[in-house]
């Protein structure tokens, strides 16, 4: 069997461009994931610090914005 096949866990950065409007947003990304269905997906833009967290644990999925100091929780699967 492959490593990334045995892998229980991982985590990766990224940087992700929005080409809307008239200035590309940049964000950086981590995504951590944990088998079988738990993530947590942080966005931080890369100008300004906002950031914006998804999280999927047994209590079901929730997008978090520190800024706004708001939380909400969605129906899922």
């Amino acid at each position: 069997m492959d490593k990334v096949e045995k892998a229980e866990s991982y985590k990766a950065k990224a940087k992700m461009v929005f080409n809307t409007g008239e200035t590309p947003q940049e964000y950086d990304v981590e995504v951590w994931h944990m088998k079988p269905h738990f993530y947590r997906v942080h966005l931080k833009h890369a100008e300004d610090k906002q950031s914006q967290m998804i999280i999927r644990n047994d209590e079901g999925v929730f997008v978090l914005t520190p800024a706004l100091n708001k939380s909400f929780r969605f129906q899922s699967d």
